[in-house]
């Protein structure tokens, strides 16, 4: 509201023009806000939101004030209840997701090390805290609570709430100036001040002094005995002050509406008959042009009453184009390029080769004090960054921004809107006035005159020259600018009409060469052409005019300006131009020859604005350059603001560990041989800072426990350190049960054997690991983690005894089981299930903890290259890339899945890899073989693959052979430098892989290539006779010789073919089906495959969501029906884990069918 009264304000209109219909809606709009504004008032006073507001994030910080003043006077026990509420209401695990709460008194008491995700164990330490350790404690110490508060605020949360009831110990002055530095440039923490029940008005403008440090920062006052001061709150206040502006706004509109209502009918109704007759004439292309309000303007006198003040004595301003403005304004003129600032302490990474391990290694130091940036030229700078340089910085560039586009609104004001900037001092007018414009002649007029008004007016001399089929000039010379000779131009060129068509290079003759040698010679002069259409001539040949003629006259310029109408005209029905072209040709036709002489400018306009102008072009450019300095400047104040809160921490570390050691010196010198053991163990590993594990722990416990007796004087002996795997039988009943074998006593077997519960263990690694999904399944499928169901029904003591009865002729249940073991049906047999409901319960939450890595994983394989290629396994590839004819609908979705490949799997794991594209031909990317896949290399491939383009026919088997051929060269240069010490475990490290991408069928029959590829991959009568001697080890010695000629034996076997298919012929899906599966590879389709993986994800997270929430409703089992129905993935990858998924749901289903069982059996026994 405010931004709408600022601009009336400002730029106040002459007269204001409204229907009764909108007046009536947006008197609506005004009250519906009015409503919503004072039902959000009314909310905001309810519940705990009127104490402490209205509590926004999902990462929360809390800070109460436990000082003697807060808590004490029988105070703590309303604000304890008023927490509790608090808790209850807004901090509760459905809203939060980390929470942190400490309190300060003199010294700071924090409930957790740490901020802690939220559950209901959390909630209910928080409420213990509230109620029995939230006591008074001294002084008010805001300032160290603040600060404490923001140690972990800057990266764990999203907001902090400062709960304050009595008057700091620190000045106020110095409170607001440390929150301020802490929290410059920081978006987060945002801080939420409540003011609880404080009759302090210092501390209370305190709070709202802070508040006001960032826009997002927020106040709320809160006093037991006056309700009123609650309106002071920010929140409540800004709706007031909305509600209050929209009331203004309301009396006004509702008079307007009033007038309006009492208005003359008539005067409705001949105002409708006017609009619609305007806007019938709007259909014609007469309204693509400027049109003067009152068209009597135009046959008057030129306004040019500031040549009649001046003397001419003064100089005029002279306006330049965008790009000699940009050379004093710009970037470069400024020298605001980021690489600029930053090169004075910019550094080449420092590379050093070490004989020790033989390779080149990189400097490290960087990493504390530098950040290593990109340069120009593409190398990497280690960049010392100073931040008030690029605060500083960052203000230039915004400044510069804010010039940039306050240039380019006044590029756009008046007649440089729609004929440009005129710069020269001496300017020639070309007007087109063909036959074709006659409809566009008033138009024509009102931009002309106000161009001689605004801009010819400024310059020395000037001259127009109107064409049609034959030229006109006012002059053959240039003539002085004034008054007078203005004014007669002006009355000149409105006694000629439209006639001819569009003779551009006569007009251009005219205007070279009957001027005066002085006058194109010395002077700068620029040449305008105003026109709506293509010449008559070809631009080529006006373009090489212009090119002879610039050769001679060097100060003379061509511009051009475009007014955007039809050539044909569809009012009057005339017959066409003698050239006709659509507008985007006349376009490019009329900017080639704007082009073709020195600093030529284009200029492309209509009705409603500017569609191109190589002025503000270049300031665009210009603007986007900028802000892509900004963006990067933020990049590095960013990454340094990180690494300074990293080295602050490692820094704690360090003094830590300074602490220790310092401590361990100064012992017992008693037991010294003991205590340096330990001193240099403890030392060590603060330093090195390992993983440690169960056994590590217990180590480390017991060398504390040994410090601990060192500091207090007793010279203990350290016993030996044992670690025992954890068990789920308590010490007690270890104890009961030696002590019963001694003394020869022995108990029931029912009350001396614990209860115990069987657990299950899902363990799969969050990272993805460098295999395919077969591989991975091999190592974290169902089966593969004892998540079978045949585990919980699969032993002895399950089977169900059936006798058959000869006199009845029927099977009877053994008794000993009726009622007692819940009975199920599995694969139609009767199996006892053995388990607790508990148990089952255990079950089920491995398997559904097992089931979302599926889906992550799942989610995993659909994005990136990964859903067009699968998981790049090898370490040595070759690409088969189809460009036939047939490929040509496809080709740029596969150079683009190809780059993303590129760059995102095999420069990241630093593959060697080849491009073969085949047609008719080969064309091979790289002569020489495979390449690791470098930064320059992969630069290298993505240039080949832009250039490859779709014709000729299919030879897929010539393409097999020579990357086959690749691979193989590549097999025998390692097996030659592994020859001496070869082990078996080099070659069967290297792995190598074809990737074919086609659309079809080859040209040669499939069954013949499919024959020709199974004898490639055939063994020869030497690897016949190696496998056959590896068949069975000799003896127990011979293991060893054995497995590695297993692994010799995968040397000889050809690598595998994995197969891409852009086709849905059932023909030549099946042949690369067939040519995958020969040679133990995978096959993928990308066609469709997004839509499908989408579809199927989202019933995947809606399936999780439901049962994350427990809800067992139709719904869900309607979303896993569809799921299992749900049709096969064509690609292998992808397919695999989509099978892997249905079978845990298979598996949740038939537990709910064992925990029903369960139930049900239990209830009938009771």
């Amino acid at each position: 509201m405010d931004q709408i009264v600022a601009e009336f304000k400002q730029d106040p209109p002459s007269h204001l023009e409204y229907d009764l219909k909108e007046v009536n809606e947006f008197e609506c709009g005004l009250h519906e806000s009015i409503y919503s504004y004072t039902n959000r008032v009314r909310w905001l006073m309810q519940d705990t939101r009127k104490i402490f507001g209205l509590i926004r994030g999902e990462n929360v910080g809390l800070l109460l004030d436990s000082s003697d003043a807060n808590l004490g006077f029988n105070r703590d026990k309303q604000l304890k209840k008023h927490l509790i509420e608090l808790v209850n209401e807004q901090l509760n695990s459905n809203k939060i997701k980390t929470l942190y709460v400490a309190s300060y008194g003199t010294q700071i008491n924090a409930l957790w090390p740490y901020p802690m995700n939220v559950n209901t164990r959390v909630i209910n330490e928080l409420k213990y805290f509230i109620k029995e350790q939230l006591i008074p404690s001294g002084g008010s110490n805001l300032l160290t609570g603040i600060k404490h508060m923001i140690m972990y605020g800057r990266k764990q949360l999203d907001v902090i709430i400062i709960v304050c009831g009595s008057c700091p110990d620190q000045p106020a002055p110095f409170i607001l100036q440390y929150i301020e530095q802490m929290l410059a440039g920081l978006s987060l923490p945002r801080l939420h001040l409540v003011a609880y029940d404080c009759h302090n008005p210092d501390v209370n403008q305190l709070l709202a002094q802070v508040a006001t440090i960032k826009n997002d920062f927020i106040y709320h006052c809160h006093l037991s005995e006056n309700e009123s001061a609650v309106y002071t709150s920010d929140e409540i206040a800004r709706l007031l002050k909305e509600i209050y502006d929209a009331q203004k706004v309301l009396e006004v509109v509702c008079n307007l509406r009033l007038q309006m209502e009492s208005s003359s009918t008539v005067a409705q109704k001949a105002v409708h008959e006017i609009n619609m007759a305007s806007d019938a004439l709007c259909d014609s292309p007469i309204y693509s042009l400027p049109q003067p309000i009152n068209t009597e303007s135009l046959h008057g006198k030129l306004r040019l009453s500031h040549l009649d003040r001046c003397c001419r004595q003064w100089k005029h301003f002279q306006p330049t184009s965008s790009i000699e403005w940009l050379h004093k304004h710009g970037l470069k003129a400024r020298k605001l390029n980021l690489f600029q600032i930053l090169a004075p302490n910019a550094y080449s990474q420092v590379v050093g080769y070490v004989p020790s391990i033989q390779r080149s290694v990189s400097a490290q130091i960087h990493e504390k004090c530098m950040v290593q940036m990109r340069w120009l030229d593409g190398s990497i700078k280690n960049v010392h960054v100073n931040l008030n340089e690029l605060y500083r910085y960052q203000r230039e560039i915004t400044n510069l921004v804010c010039l940039l586009e306050k240039r380019i609104h006044w590029l756009t004001q008046k007649s440089r809107g729609y004929f440009g900037t005129v710069i020269e001092p001496n300017a020639i007018i070309l007007v087109d006035l063909s036959e074709n414009n006659s409809v566009y002649m008033v138009h024509i007029h009102y931009c002309l005159r106000h161009l001689l008004e605004e801009q010819i007016s400024t310059k020395s001399k000037f001259n127009i020259i109107i064409f049609g089929s034959e030229p006109k000039a006012y002059q053959l010379n240039l003539v002085d600018v004034n008054v007078d000779t203005l004014q007669a131009c002006w009355e000149w060129f409105q006694t000629h009409h439209c006639s001819g068509s569009r003779n551009l290079l006569s007009a251009l003759r005219l205007a070279f060469e009957s001027q005066s040698e002085k006058d194109l010679f010395e002077l700068p002069l620029g040449v305008y052409l105003f026109t709506s259409g293509i010449p008559d001539q070809e631009s080529e040949v006006i373009s090489s005019y212009l090119e002879a003629k610039r050769c001679t006259f060097t100060n003379t310029h061509v511009h051009i300006a475009l007014y955007n109408v039809n050539d044909y005209d569809i009012v009057t029905n005339k017959h066409l131009p003698s050239r006709y072209a659509n507008i985007t040709e006349t376009a490019n036709s009329l900017r080639e020859i704007a082009h073709s002489t020195p600093n030529g400018r284009f200029h492309w306009f209509r009705e409603n604005g500017i569609i191109e102008s190589d002025d503000v072009r270049v300031l665009l450019e210009e603007i986007d350059e900028a802000v892509s300095y900004s963006k990067q400047a933020q990049l590095l104040v960013a990454s340094v603001r990180d690494q300074r809160v990293v080295s602050k921490d490692d820094q704690n570390k360090s003094d830590r560990s300074m602490v220790s050691k310092s401590l361990l010196t100064t012992t017992n010198a008693a037991a010294s041989n003991n205590n340096n053991q330990i001193t240099n163990g403890l030392t060590t590993s603060s330093q090195l800072e390992p993983r440690l594990n169960s056994l590590t722990l217990a180590r480390k416990d017991a060398i504390q426990a040994k410090i601990k007796s060192i500091s207090s004087g007793n010279d203990l002996h350290l016993k030996s350190l044992t670690w025992y795997p954890e068990t789920y039988t308590t010490d007690r009943t270890q104890s009961d049960s030696i002590r019963n074998k001694v003394s020869g006593r022995s108990k029931s077997s029912i009350t001396g054997k614990p209860i115990q519960i069987r657990r299950f263990n899902c363990q799969i690694p969050t990272e993805e690991e460098k295999l395919t999904s077969r591989e991975w399944l091999r190592k974290y499928s169902i089966r593969s983690l004892g998540l079978n169901l045949t585990r919980l029904t699969s032993g002895m003591d399950c089977k169900h005894e059936m006798s058959f009865i000869n006199s009845t002729r029927t099977l009877v249940h053994a008794r000993y089981c009726s009622g007692l073991f819940p009975l199920v049906n599995v694969s139609g047999t009767l199996r006892h299930l053995q388990y607790t409901l508990d148990e089952l319960e255990a079950f089920k939450q491995e398997v559904i903890k097992a089931l979302k890595r599926y889906i992550q994983r799942y989610k995993w394989l659909i994005t990136g290259s990964r859903k067009y290629f699968g998981m790049i396994r090898e370490e040595y590839i070759v690409i088969l890339i189809d460009t036939s004819g047939s490929m040509d609908i496809h080709m740029n979705e596969i150079k683009t899945q190809l780059k993303i490949l590129i760059w995102e799997q095999l420069h990241k794991n630093k593959v060697h890899f080849n491009l073969i594209a085949f047609n008719s031909f080969l064309i091979e990317w790289q002569d020489s073989g495979l390449v690791i896949a470098s930064e320059m290399n992969c630069h290298d491939a993505v240039a080949w693959i832009e250039q490859l383009k779709a014709l000729g026919g299919t030879c897929t088997g010539e393409a097999i052979l020579r990357g086959l051929n690749y691979l193989k060269n590549t097999v025998l240069s390692d097996q030659i430098k592994t020859s001496s010490d070869y082990d078996g475990t080099n070659l069967n490290n290297m792995s190598k892989g074809l990737y074919l991408i086609t659309d079809g069928k080859p040209d040669v029959s499939c069954s013949s290539l499919i024959g020709n590829i199974d004898k490639i991959w055939k063994f020869n009568g030497e690897n016949t006779e190696i496998s056959k001697s590896a068949r069975v080890p000799s003896s127990q010695s011979n293991k060893m010789k054995h497995s590695k000629k297993r692994k010799l034996i995968q040397l000889h076997k050809g690598p595998p073919i994995h197969t891409i298919s852009y086709t849905n012929d059932e023909i030549a899906v099946s042949f690369l089906k067939k040519l995958s599966n020969l040679t133990n590879g995978r096959f993928h389709s990308p066609l469709n495959l997004t839509s499908t993986t989408n579809v199927l994800l989202n019933y995947f997270l809606q399936s999780i969501n439901d049962i994350e929430t427990s809800q067992n409703n139709s719904s869900d089992n309607q979303t896993i029906s569809d799921i299992l129905s749900y049709h096969e993935i064509q690609s292998d990858d992808i397919r695999l884990i989509q099978k892997e998924i249905c079978t845990t749901y298979r598996t949740l289903n038939c537990l709910k069918y064992f925990q029903d069982v369960y139930k049900k059996t239990k209830l009938h026994k009771k």
